[in-house]
């Protein structure tokens, strides 16, 4: 269990965040494939939409 301290600090729930990205990467891998910014921004927002929809089945 997380002490008083490490709590106020949010010590120890990096983790979470690693998990996610390492799923996301596992489902879509690390690249992006468009080129412009405006594409790679799309791109990006798409594949989280998707994965956020299957998380939430």
């Amino acid at each position: 269990m997380i002490d008083g301290k490490k709590e106020k600090k949010g010590y120890g729930y990096r983790w979470m965040s690693e998990t996610v990205f390492s799923c996301f990467k596992n489902m879509f891998g690390e690249f992006i494939r468009a080129r412009a910014i405006k594409n790679m921004t799309k791109e990006i927002g798409l594949k989280v939409s998707i994965f956020n929809m299957m998380m939430n089945i």
